[in-house]
């Protein structure tokens, strides 16, 4: 069979090279599996850890917000309260979801923190998404770098209080619709009558405003992103016109300290405040300064010159609209905290990230141009320098937010058992130790949250009736603190992996009072009424684990002030 060779055509006659299989190929994808891999595997960590430090109990604000609660509860007078300012904000969107919570699901703080989380993640969505439809970085290893960078500072553990504690859905909401308003804007082109985009963003800016007082920032983001776009008069007008119309109730709403003189009065202490807003905490004061110096110089440049270029860049959109908006949160949380000095929280984290992943896509928008291919080894070096820093605060960050939570849960116990620890509920709870002391019956009659646990139901009845079951020994070794309330228990199990909550038993084997042991450890805080001798055990499912007998010596039990008397379990047992 002959092979007429002039009907092949050259291209299937020539010997083909498949770059796909080149080493320089293998490593590019070698490398964007490990940005990938590495930056998810980040986030699992951060949401592990928040899951791990989660408030259980009510904590601080939330305390005045039960008491507006147990209000609505007995007046019924719910649109009122609603809209009543808290610490200078209206936020009648985060309390609608507090009442829900409170109404609905019995104060379980898990389906807020769970929604925190998710918002996160949706806002994290948004950001890749960005970086993954912006053509002139499409198929780079830059794209990939900036993607993984996104993610990492979005989840990292500095804003960690974001996360774990039900109440800051207050500071995750606005942040996530701020994100959102931005990419609307940024993705969507006018129509060619009305302006549905801008209508989209001011509906969510307005949610935003109805959330946290930070929500104004959104509106100065939006009037710069219409004028890089040069996007039209309909713009301008729904940006200027909602941002008067939301800064109406927040102004009525403020304290006259936070009036705006202060800051034309101020400037020098208005920028230092800026400055030490702008950065990640963990950082020495002067060197936070001065990172927020060039952190300040870097967004001012990004604004003015996104929005004197203009461009057509939607990932540049998106940038100066986020650079734009942190400027604009720091500068309104400067007005409001200027009295406070350092806002040295990890709630403010939340703004902050979203202005250093701006910095970040703007560096990405100008790297594909040729006069700025220096945009590209400014953002690597950035990121290198930044890494170990950034690894090593991760590692500790979520330490003092596990105290915390660990602190907090044995504040509570002290009140449940009838025997408030004043000194731990100022410092871990409420600075008026009065307040949840007041609410408790309130809070037990409607089993809210923790209170309606089965640990807490179980005080002042035979523990054998909510444990039936009894699984051998889980040792522990603790003291008796005596005080006019009543005894405080410390110790620590004996082994590794002891039960994370115990039961205090009375001499006729009812429970009197609760302990509980760290969360990264085996130290055990509890309180009971005064005892002349009682059980401590561990509480694993619906079965009991004997971990010590404990006794008041006779001269405690009639002295005023705190006496230590401890034995380890192990005497005890074999006594």
């Amino acid at each position: 069979m002959s092979v007429n060779w002039a009907q092949i055509p050259v291209s299937k006659a020539l010997p083909t090279f498949d770059g796909s299989r080149t080493p320089a190929a293998t490593w590019r994808r070698t490398l964007i599996g490990l940005l990938w891999t590495g930056s998810l595997a980040f986030a699992c960590t951060t949401v592990r850890d928040a899951w791990e430090a989660r408030l259980i109990v009510p904590f601080w604000d939330e305390w005045d917000l039960l008491t507006v609660y147990r209000y609505i509860a007995q007046s019924g007078d719910v649109f009122a309260e609603l809209w009543t300012p808290f610490n200078g904000h209206y936020e009648p969107i985060p309390r609608l979801l507090f009442l829900g919570r409170d109404m609905l699901l019995g104060g379980d703080a898990i389906a807020l923190i769970a929604a925190c989380l998710g918002l996160q993640g949706a806002l994290i969505g948004i950001i890749v998404a960005a970086f993954l439809r912006e053509p002139d970085l499409r198929g780079s290893v830059l794209q990939h770098v900036l993607i993984a960078a996104s993610i990492i500072l979005l989840t990292w553990t500095i804003q960690m209080e974001n996360f774990n504690w039900s109440v800051q859905i207050t500071f995750v909401l606005p942040a996530f619709l701020t994100v959102a308003a931005i990419a609307m804007m940024s993705w969507r082109r006018p129509g060619p009558r009305v302006d549905w985009p801008i209508v989209a963003a001011a509906v969510m800016a307005v949610a935003a405003c109805l959330s946290l007082g930070a929500g104004l920032a959104l509106w100065p983001a939006l009037f710069v992103i219409a004028l890089r776009q040069r996007r039209g008069a309909q713009a301008f007008v729904v940006t200027v016109l909602g941002a008067v119309l939301s800064l109406v109730p927040h102004w009525l709403a403020a304290e006259p300290s936070t009036a705006p003189m202060m800051v034309l009065t101020r400037p020098i202490d208005t920028l230092l405040f800026v400055c030490r807003y702008l950065p990640p905490l963990y950082i020495r004061d002067d060197l936070r300064v001065l990172l927020g110096a060039l952190l300040i110089g870097l967004g001012v440049f990004a604004v003015v010159h996104g929005t004197v270029r203009g461009g057509r860049s939607r990932l540049g959109d998106l940038a100066v609209g986020l650079v734009a908006f942190g400027l604009s949160v720091a500068l309104l949380t400067a007005m409001a905290r200027a009295e406070i000095g350092v806002p040295a929280s990890s709630r403010y984290m939340a703004f902050s990230s979203l202005y250093w992943v701006g910095l970040l896509a703007f560096g990405g928008s100008l790297a594909p141009v040729r006069e700025w291919g220096v945009a590209r080894w400014a953002i690597y070096g950035a990121l290198l320098s930044g890494l170990e820093p950034a690894m090593g605060i991760q590692t500790v960050a979520d330490e003092p937010f596990v105290q915390r939570a660990d602190r907090a849960t044995a504040a509570v116990l002290s009140i449940v058992a009838g025997t408030p620890d004043e000194h731990a509920i100022a410092s871990d709870l409420h600075p008026d130790p009065q307040v949840p002391v007041r609410l408790l019956p309130f809070l037990r009659e409607h089993e809210y949250g923790f209170f309606g646990n089965r640990l807490v139901r179980a005080i002042g009845h035979p523990a054998t009736r909510a444990f039936p079951a009894r699984t051998g020994t889980c040792a522990a070794s603790v003291e008796v603190e005596v005080r006019d309330q009543g005894l405080r228990l410390s110790g620590r199990y004996t082994a590794k992996d002891g039960p994370l909550w115990l039961v205090i038993t009375g001499p006729r084997g009812n429970v009197r009072g609760l302990a509980v042991r760290e969360r990264r450890g085996e130290r055990i805080v509890g309180y009971a009424p005064a005892l002349a001798r009682g059980t401590l055990f561990g509480v694993a499912g619906r079965s009991l684990c004997l971990a010590g007998l404990f006794e008041t010596p006779p001269r405690a039990r009639q002295f005023d002030g705190p006496v230590l008397y401890g034995r380890s379990s192990t005497d005890r047992m074999a006594d």
